[in-house]
C-alpha cells in the first residue's frame, strides 16, 4: 500500500444507511444523499461544497461522485464503489465470473488492499468491474427493467448536443456488454473529462424530464443511465479497459446460490423475449426505433 499512499488514490465507498464499510487512507466513506436522508451515519456527506444531494434519489452514487468531482482535490487517482461492493484484486479463479457473492460475516476476512494503481494504469486507461453480458442489446436490456422512452431521450440530447459521441452510443447501445454500478479508478484528469459529459448530458436529459413533466416510477433513473454512458464515453477515446470482479456483500439470508441467480435470469429473459413488444432485434439507431 505504500505505493499507493504515495499516489494519493482516493476510492468512495458509496453509503446510504448504517452498516459495515472500510475506512482508512484510500477508502473514504461517504453518505450519498446526506440532504433528504433521515439518518447521520457520522461519515462524510455528499451535501457540502458544490454538490447535487437532493437529487440522490435519481441519481444514486452519481451524487458522490459530482461530489469528488467538484470538492475532492489533491488526488492523483480517484475510483468509486459500494459499501456492499467492493473490486476484488487478489482472489484467483473468478475468469469466468463477474462478482463473488460473500456473506456478510466474512467481511473482516476480504482482502480489499489495493494494488499498484500506477502500474495498472501505466498500460490502462480506467479500472472497471468485469461486465455482464447480455442475452440482447444494451438498449433492450435498458428496456427490460425501464422505460425504453428514457434512453430515446439520452439518444436525442447526445445527437443534438454532443455529436461526436453518436457512433460510440450507437455501437455501446447494439452491444452486449454492460459495466455494473457505476464502480471505477481513474486518474484524476480522465475523471474531470468524463464527469464534466457524463453531467453535461445527464442534466441536459433531466431538462428536457422536466419539459415533458416526466417522472420515473422506478427511480433511480440516472444512476441506470450513467451505467451505459461510461462504455460509450470510453469507447469514444479508445480506452484500454482493466477488468476486475467484485465481491458482493450479502446477508446470510439475502444470499443467493448460483443456481437461484441462474433461474432468475433465465426466468427474466424468457419472460422479455415472450412479451416484448420493441421493434427490431438490433436497432442501429435508437432513436428512430
Amino acid at each position: 500500500m505504500n505505493n499507493t499512499k504515495a499516489l494519493k488514490v482516493k476510492i468512495l465507498v458509496c453509503c446510504h444507511k448504517p452498516d459495515k464499510w472500510l475506512s482508512d487512507d484510500v477508502y473514504i466513506p461517504i453518505h450519498c444523499g446526506k440532504a433528504v436522508s433521515k439518518v447521520n451515519l457520522g461519515i462524510q456527506g455528499d451535501d457540502t461544497g458544490d454538490n447535487i444531494s437532493t437529487k440522490n434519489p435519481d441519481y444514486c452514487e452519481l451524487t458522490a461522485m459530482y461530489w469528488a468531482w467538484k470538492n475532492l482535490k489533491d488526488v492523483d487517482y480517484i475510483g468509486l464503489c459500494h459499501y456492499r461492493r467492493y473490486f476484488n484484486f487478489h482472489t484467483k479463479g473468478l475468469a469466468f465470473q463477474e462478482d463473488e457473492l460473500v456473506d456478510s460475516e466474512r467481511f473482516d476476512d476480504l482482502n480489499l488492499t489495493v494494488p499498484d494503481i500506477q502500474g495498472i494504469l501505466r498500460t490502462h486507461d480506467v479500472i472497471l468491474p468485469k461486465p455482464r453480458y447480455s442475452l440482447h442489446s444494451l438498449f433492450r436490456d435498458y428496456c427490460i427493467g425501464n422505460n425504453g422512452e428514457e434512453m430515446k431521450w439520452v439518444a436525442k440530447v447526445i445527437r443534438k448536443s454532443f455529436p461526436e459521441y453518436m457512433d460510440a452510443f450507437n455501437q455501446v447501445m447494439n452491444g452486449n456488454k454492460l459495466y455494473k454500478c457505476n464502480m471505477f479508478i481513474m486518474p484524476r484528469n480522465r475523471f474531470d473529462g468524463y464527469c464534466s459529459w457524463l453531467f453535461d448530458v445527464l442534466f441536459a436529459v433531466e431538462k428536457e424530464f422536466e419539459k415533458m413533466n416526466y417522472h420515473s416510477l422506478k427511480g433511480r433513473t440516472f444512476g441506470y443511465i450513467s451505467e451505459r454512458l461510461m462504455p460509450v464515453y470510453a469507447y469514444h477515446h479508445r480506452w484500454k479497459v482493466k477488468e476486475y470482479p467484485l465481491y458482493w456483500i450479502l446477508d446470510s439470508r439475502k444470499n443467493p446460490s448460483f443456481i437461484q441467480r441462474l433461474r432468475r435470469r433465465i426466468k427474466t429473459e424468457t419472460v422479455y423475449f415472450l412479451f416484448n413488444k420493441l421493434p427490431g432485434k438490433h436497432p442501429k439507431d435508437i432513436v428512430e426505433c
